[in-house]
């Protein structure tokens, strides 16, 4: 091999050498690229069981108060028959009084 060739070829390895280097460097950026949307992705996983898992809390809450809710229901609705029949049995009473007022005055 000539000096000339030997020159030439060293040039073109040089070259190469530089263009492997770059493409090294587009590797280890890609790499980093990849981790960092790894680590998001690990976050966003994260951030959705916290979020499932509030959900349930919020879900427990709700029932919570649904049953606490039916039960005041119920218990309104009692409260107000009791009421009523209380109601319906002074009305009874009063009635009967007037009425026996009434045939005593037309006696």
């Amino acid at each position: 091999m000539t000096k000339n060739e030997s020159r030439e070829f060293m040039e073109r390895f040089d070259a190469m050498d530089v263009r492997f280097d770059a493409m090294d460097a587009r590797f280890d950026a890609a790499d980093e690229r990849a981790d960092a949307f790894d680590q998001r992705l690990r976050r966003v996983e994260i951030l959705g069981e916290d979020t499932r898992h509030l959900l349930e809390v919020v879900a427990e809450g709700v029932a919570g108060v649904t049953r606490t809710l039916e039960a005041l229901r119920l218990e309104m609705a009692a409260g107000f028959r009791e009421q009523r029949e209380f109601v319906q049995t002074l009305f009874q009473e009063l009635d009967h009084r007037v009425t026996r007022l009434e045939e005593g005055l037309s006696s």
